[in-house]
Order: structure tokens, then sequence, then C-alpha cells
């Protein structure tokens, strides 16, 4: 097993050395060989034959000319071959770009372009993707790596099951080390495109010992996550807790309330995954058998409500995270305080700060502020973005956008977001994204998106549209292009039009005076003209 130390609060603390995923998945796959690891798709993967896919993979990909500072573009939907090219990446001491396999055009430019991106990794879904890319970005990819029939579709592309049906190889020590960049993760962005947080293994695997320590997740426990492997949620804080815990991870493909709880029942889950907005959805669900019939005693992340609990059996698990930045703030289990994502984790200093970074009184509500106690514990930066990085930890801060208060026993309340981002049933969306897309359409001038409160879950997207003069453009029909050049969870719910968009002094549009205007009778609404686009996170039925 793991062998590893205790901080004063009973966390689990990695010596460096320790702080590397490969090398982790090593001392499992050697404590507990054929114990379940990983399992999707209705198939399971036990520790040893887990680390022996990892090594076959790593293998190829070093053949291939990944090495230590490679960076190789990921574009899957949830599979196991993901699982195992993120760890044999870190292997070798290469980085993961993690990219929603929705992405194309100029959103897979932004996302493989500033990473440096020389591997690329496709499934059927994506096989087309690297056509839309610009010829700068897409000459830069000169190894591609199909699964499934992509591998016909995508020429010139290797197999990976060329790799992982291989011997394991005899000699292929780990590289890199704690401080190596494990993954590039996007994050949402509103003032600009969406950006790309380098994560080093410390910072990855510090947020899953917390996540060990604020589930209390043990090798005894199967832990269900619905969520794509392109986010954090269901890697960084559902992969590697398992790994340290020696339990197993169940991974399913999306959301679904109607199905959580059979999914659940089904796979013998004890740790649930979920979100606010999908919590409210579960508890919004009529009484069913199955609320009770399930295994779950714990669920993250979201704020404590005691009907849900009492209804479906479980605790619920908060704590306060951002990419950039991992878990900051959380309770170890059972210490938890009503209203409060929970304390300051001791590696970390944290401040709240009013609009000139000064202290704010004890009590009162400013922006979360926060640096690392030990190093290589945050994000190394934006890749590609040394204005956005500089900004972000302008004052020796990170500044997290959000707006929050302290108790006086060190309690952090989360009060609302600052950034203009808007999530939806938890996706991040780049306002950014969402208004150059739109603005990309012939006929459309500019363009402001907007959150706005969904009926269930957290925002839908609205936009207000200048169109060129003369265009006779109809929402129905931008509405209808859109279909094609946008993923789907990104799609504008609400559509208006205008003969101008309010702007300050200096030029900015004045998003505060859209939404206090609020949404006019007169916006069209998707969901009144086509079938509601619920996206990744859908409550299908």
């Amino acid at each position: 097993m793991i062998s590893h130390s205790f901080g004063p609060t009973g966390r689990i603390v990695l010596a460096p050395q320790q702080r590397h995923p490969s090398v982790l998945l090593a001392q499992q796959a050697a404590a507990r060989p054929h114990n379940p690891f990983l399992s999707i798709e209705g198939r399971t993967w036990s520790y040893a034959q887990a680390r022996d896919q990892v090594l076959r993979v790593a293998a190829g990909l070093a053949r291939e000319g990944v090495a230590e500072g490679s960076r190789v573009g990921v574009l899957l939907p949830n599979c196991a071959e993901f699982v195992f090219l993120w760890f044999a990446c870190a292997h070798l001491g290469a980085t993961t770009v993690a990219i929603n396999p929705q992405f194309r055009g100029a959103l897979l430019d932004n996302a493989m372009g500033p990473s440096g991106c020389t591997v690329a990794v496709l499934h059927t879904p994506s096989a087309d993707a690297l056509e839309s890319l610009s010829p700068e970005v897409r000459d830069a990819v000169r190894t591609v790596v199909a699964i499934g029939a992509a591998a016909e579709r995508a020429p010139g592309a290797i197999p990976l099951r060329a790799w992982t049906e291989a011997p394991v190889p005899a000699d292929l020590p780990p590289r890199g080390d704690h401080r190596s960049i494990q993954v590039i993760s996007f994050t949402s962005g509103s003032t600009g495109p969406s950006k790309g947080v380098l994560i080093t293994n410390t910072q990855a695997l510090d947020s899953a010992c917390t996540y060990v320590h604020a589930v209390r997740l043990t090798a005894e426990d199967t832990l269900y996550t619905p969520f794509a492997f392109f986010h954090g949620m269901s890697t960084r804080l559902g992969v590697l807790p398992t790994l340290l815990a020696g339990g197993h991870v169940v991974v399913g493909q999306k959301f679904s309330a109607s199905r959580y709880w059979q999914e659940a029942i089904e796979c013998g889950a004890t740790v649930g995954q979920t979100l606010p907005p999908m919590t409210a959805m579960l508890k919004a669900l009529p009484a069913a058998p199955h609320d009770t019939a399930h295994r779950v005693t714990r669920m993250y992340n979201s704020r404590a409500d005691e009907e849900f609990e009492a209804r479906f059996g479980v605790k619920l698990v908060e704590a306060y995270g951002m990419t950039e930045i991992g878990l900051p703030i959380y309770s170890a289990f059972g210490q938890r305080r009503q209203g409060a994502a929970g304390q300051v984790h001791p590696d970390w200093e944290m401040a709240i700060v009013d609009d000139e970074d000064q202290p704010v009184a004890p009590g009162a509500t400013g922006e979360l502020v926060f640096r690392p106690r030990v190093p290589w514990l945050m994000m190394q930066g934006y890749v590609g973005r040394p204005d956005a990085t500089v900004e972000a930890n302008r004052n020796l801060w990170f500044h997290s956008g959000d707006i929050g208060r302290q108790d006086a026993d060190g309690y952090v309340y989360f009060i609302d977001r600052r950034k203009e981002r808007i999530r939806r049933l938890g996706e991040n969306i780049s306002s950014f994204d969402v208004e150059s897309l739109v603005s990309s359409h012939p006929d459309v001038r500019e363009c402001a998106a907007l959150a706005h409160p969904a009926n269930v879950g957290e925002d839908d997207v609205r936009i207000i549209v200048v169109a060129a003069e003369g265009a006779g453009l109809s929402a129905a029909k931008l509405y209808d292009w859109l279909t094609r050049v946008m993923p789907r969870y990104m799609l504008p719910r609400y559509i208006e039009f205008t003969d101008a968009l309010p702007r300050t002094p200096t030029n900015k549009i004045e998003k505060l005076k859209l939404k206090e205007a609020g949404l006019p009778a007169h916006a069209w609404d998707r969901d009144q003209h086509h079938a509601p686009v619920l996206g990744r996170a859908a409550a299908a039925a």
C-alpha cells in the first residue's frame, strides 16, 4: 500500500518523491494487484491491469517522441483509454492537455495552439476535429492516435490498440517529479478566451489528499462519478483520490437525475459525486424506492441540505476550490458548519480584500485571495497568457474573483461570484467564447453574453445581439446556425436583438445594465421553439 504520513489534522501528507501518479499506481499495484481500480463502460481493470496498460501506452508514446515537457492533446469522451493516456503522459514527464471533445475551430485552436500540442488523441466522435484547426496549429501536430472507428476516419492515425495489446515493457522508469506539469485544464473566461491552467503533480495530488480527508475515503469505498474526464471533478477529485485510498472508481458517461441512484445501486457505490444543481435536480424527483436502496453514504460537492440528507440517507460534503488553486477551503469529514465551505487548508493563506486589495474588517465580505505556504501547490500560470497570469496574481495574491466572508472561528462562507462567467449544469462557459462565436456570423455586428438564472440548475445562456443593418436576421435562423459551430452545452436559450449595446466611457459593454434591465418579454426562448438542449449534464429521462 501507499506509505505516507499524516499532518496534524489527520490529512494524508505525501513526500515529494511520492507526488507522481505513476509512482502511486505502481505502489498500489504491488500492494493490491487484483483489487478493482477503474470501471467504465461495463468493464473493470484491477490495479495491476491498469498499471500494465499505462506502461504499454507510455512505451508507445515514447516511440513517437513523447518525453519530458511534451504536450499531448486528449479529445476523448469518458473511457478507460483517457485514464491510461493521462497516467502514461505523467509517467514520461509529459503533460495531458484535457480538451472537450466537442471543441472545433477557434475553440480547439485556442486549446491546442497555445498549449503546444504535438500529439492528438481522438475517438470516434472527435475523429474530424483536426480538420477544423488552423493550418498553423494542425501542422504542429505530428502524431495522431485514434481509438475505435476514429482510426479509420483519421488518415495516418496510429490505432491505440496497437499499443494496449503489445507486451508490457520491462524497463521504462518514470520521468518527471513533483514539479512536473501533469495536466493543462481549461477554465472559464469572461474577459478573454478560456484559459489553460498549468497544474503540477504536487497540486493535483494535494487536492486528492484533501478530498480523501474531506470525504473520509478508504480502500473499502467505491466512488461513482458521472462527470466528464476533461474536467477535474472526475479525474483529480475522482480517480486520484481513489488511487490514494486504494478504492474503486466507477465512471459513468453523463449525469442523469432519473438514473443516478439506479446506477449507484448497480455499481455498489458508497461515495457519489454531485454538484449543487445536480443535487437540486435529484431532490426535485418524486420519491421512489431507490432513494434509500443504494449504499451511498457521502456525496461531494454540495452545500448541506438536511432534507436531502434525510431523504437519501447520505451526508453532503462541501469544499471550495478552483482549477487554479485546487481545494484551499474544506472541512474534515464530520466537522462541517452549516452554510460554510469549510476552513482554510493549513498549506494555504487566505485574505479577504476590497477593490483596492486592502483587507476588509473581520466578518465583512470581500474578494477571496489566496497564496500557498509550500512550493508547487498552485497553478504555474495560464499557458500562453502571461498577462492573465500576472493579473490573477497581482500584489502576490491569487485573486479568485469570488466574494465571501469568514467568521470568528475561521469558517469561510462563499457569497457570490464576481466574475462574468456562466455556469450551466456543471459546465463553466466563457462569455468571451460565446460572444466570439456569435459575432462570427456574417450578419452579427456585435454581441453580449450573460448568465440568466435557470429554472433548474445554475444558469442559462442569454445573448443580446446587434445585427448588421438590413440583414433581416431572426433568432431562429441565428440559433440554427450556432448549432453548427457551438458545443451543445454552450448554445443560448435566450436571444434578443437591440440597436446598440450600452457602453462605459472606456467603450466597454456595460453588462451590469443589461442584467439590471432583466429579460424582456419579447426575448426568443429556445425551449419554446426547440426541444431543450441540456448538454453533457442533462437530466435525461
